[in-house]
């Protein structure tokens, strides 16, 4: 009853009315509505065999195939008023009203007057009939013998055969449509693997090829071709995911409808799409390591690298804005409120490790300081977890090295023993000695690497953007988190 069945291109969908809230500002015809629309669906529910207490009962967007019988019933429904009665609850009235309903006596049945075929036709539904168990690949079997074929055009069969072989289940409705019944048409796929250039992959996902995606796809769902081609609606798998990617990207597409227009679907399909894909990129993204481990990044970086840090566990970091709306709530606005960029924004921290491994760290609110956000945020914690998860390094703590305005040496030194390295301060009218003038030059030059990172991560168009004026931060918390770790899979390292 609910979503598709094997593939949701098989039929249009009939839905099944949400669940009715009613509120004090709803007024007659608005009540008499809810009402309806609530007695139509626990009948819709009673008819399915779906009991009130279950958990599918409790979910929204269920759909009924228009295969199964609609009948007529004319019925009583029950609705709320405006008046009260003396315990100060509102009086219900009923009303009669013609509904158009499933029927419970299943899906609809082969019409009598339906052709049987030619003989061979005939015949293939007689071996069919004579199988046991039959599946979709048995059917495919038979046909394909008999009709000298390789393989055969399962939609082209005679409908006797189709029924024999169990392959027509769901047939689409007749395009009568009364109160209640909606029908989804069927669009053919938009874009598929066989007929998507790596040229166009760049310019929709920001990936330089297919192969390259697949690869990132199949990284995401742990190798599992199963959840690969997980499909939440009636667009194709690999549909599903490009959604996700161009919403990312960001670069064709900048809102939802834009994006269901272009892939012929409706704007509730692709929040589901969006909610389940980013759901699996963030559950690849805690089964990974946060950072890469001692031993893998002084394997992977540069000589150039070895030489100058060699047996130090170096991270940079770096805070970087994302634009927000200026809040109406003076406390909102408040917390909001950057002083350094002179606007509303939230404030996420970018690392990244000789190896070339970057990332992004949950963004706050952009009053935070840039060290309140490296000691509240909880990094120096992790990073002291993390060191202690490998007893073999578990000596060498992290070097992390910042720009000048952060102000947490000693907050480093408690986690662990980790240590901070920036440019010198010097007070005012004081200038620097040679070795200080060399050591901030060469901390400067190193940081312009993670410079880059903070570029790649706002490549996105999505973030660049920043936080829309009615959209959830936490999404954008996600988005960010998901991009940080995408990233890894796209461009070849900012070092």
């Amino acid at each position: 009853m609910y979503g598709a069945s094997c593939d949701g291109r098989d039929g249009p969908w009939t839905r099944v009315p949400p669940p009715q809230t009613v509120l004090p500002s709803d007024g007659v015809k608005s009540l008499q509505t809810k009402g309806r629309k609530a007695f139509l669906r626990n009948e819709y529910l009673r008819r399915a065999g779906i009991t009130p207490q279950s958990k599918l009962a409790k979910r929204k967007d269920l759909r009924i195939c228009s295969a199964h019988p609609f009948v007529e019933l004319r019925d009583n429904y029950r609705y709320e008023t405006l008046e009260l009665d003396g315990d100060g609850a509102r009086k219900t009235k009923t009303k009669a009203d013609d509904f158009l309903v499933p029927d419970s006596s299943g899906l609809k049945k082969r019409a009598v007057t339906t052709n049987r075929g030619l003989v061979v036709e005939r015949f293939q539904a007689k071996i069919l009939s004579q199988v046991e168990e039959t599946s979709w690949m048995a059917a495919t079997q038979q046909c394909s013998h008999l009709s000298d074929t390789s393989a055969p055009d399962l939609r082209q069969l005679n409908e006797t055969v189709r029924q024999a072989a169990g392959l027509d289940v769901h047939v689409q409705a007749g395009n009568k449509r009364k109160y209640g019944q909606t029908t989804v048409p069927l669009p053919e796929p938009q874009v598929h693997p066989e007929n998507i250039s790596d040229d166009e992959v760049k310019i929709r996902t920001g990936f330089r090829s297919l192969l390259l995606l697949l690869a990132y796809i199949l990284i995401v769902c742990n190798g599992s071709v199963e959840a690969m081609t997980e499909k939440a609606t009636n667009l194709t798998w690999f549909e599903e995911w490009m959604i996700y990617f161009e919403w990312i990207w960001g670069r064709e597409c900048l809102t939802l409808e834009s994006l269901a227009n272009k892939f012929s679907t409706s704007h509730w399909r692709v929040v589901l799409i969006l909610e389940r894909k980013r759901k699996r990129v963030l559950e690849a993204l805690h089964q990974w390591p946060r950072f890469v481990s001692f031993e893998e990044d002084f394997a992977l970086r540069s000589q150039r690298w070895k030489d100058k840090y060699r047996q130090k566990r170096v991270i940079f970091w770096d805070d970087t804005n994302v634009a927000a709306p200026d809040p109406s709530d003076a406390d909102l606005n408040r917390a909001w409120y950057s002083y350094y960029y002179g606007t509303c924004v939230a404030k996420g921290a970018v690392f990244l490790q000789l190896c070339g491994w970057m990332g992004g760290w949950e963004p706050w609110s952009g009053a935070i300081s840039d060290t309140d956000y490296q000691q509240r945020a909880g990094v120096f914690e992790y990073l002291q977890k993390f060191v202690a998860k490998c007893p073999t390094y578990a000596h060498i703590a992290f070097l992390n090295i910042v720009d000048k305005g952060y102000r947490c040496t000693l907050a480093a030194w408690r986690a662990g023993r980790q240590l901070m390295l920036q440019p010198d301060f010097a007070r005012s009218d004081q200038r620097f000695n040679s070795r200080e003038v060399l050591r901030s030059g060469a901390v400067a030059s190193d940081r312009s690497s993670n410079e880059r990172g903070v570029n790649v991560m706002k490549r996105s168009a999505l973030i660049r953007r920043g936080l829309g004026k009615h959209q959830d931060p936490a999404s954008l918390a996600d988005a960010w988190l998901a991009w940080g770790f995408q990233v890894n899979f796209m461009y070849k390292p900012v070092l």
